[in-house]
């Protein structure tokens, strides 16, 4: 029996046959195990997995969705969404080249700044103006 239910996954152990449900919300995860022993079947372990997982979800504040919501990437500029990197690219003499760019991501949404041509200051105003740019776009 093929699962696409978020946070509820199977588990097929040597003496553990249940369904496995969790909930995460700012970094606290809650879990709890539907064994098929204990409700009778597979499949009625699995309903209950399920009506768990909603009724913790509604109870600590979560809206219920099936979409997968990854978090915003670590940061090493103090700014979330704002990451410095070095990227490697290939100029136009065929050569392969390093340059250091401030890169602003935001669900999907990515792009970079050059810190080379801008200086670190200045690359770092333009690069929150277009994080705020991107968040005005998709209504943030």
């Amino acid at each position: 029996m093929k699962n696409k239910e978020k946070g509820i996954s199977r588990v097929d152990t040597s003496d553990t046959h249940g369904y496995n449900a969790r909930v995460y919300l700012k970094g606290v995860m809650y879990s709890k195990l539907f064994s098929d022993a204990k409700f009778g079947s597979p499949e009625k372990a699995r309903d209950q997995a399920i009506l768990w997982r909603n009724e913790i979800e509604k109870a600590i504040g979560k809206i219920r969705s099936n979409h997968y919501v990854s978090g915003l990437r670590p940061t090493n500029t103090g700014v979330l969404g704002v990451k410095e990197l070095t990227r490697k690219y290939t100029n136009k003499q065929g050569r392969t080249q390093e340059e250091h760019v401030l890169q602003v991501t935001y669900k999907k949404r990515r792009t970079t700044v050059s810190i080379r041509r801008y200086g670190p200051k200045k690359a770092m105003k333009i690069a929150l103006k277009k994080k705020k740019a991107i968040e005005a776009r998709l209504g943030i």
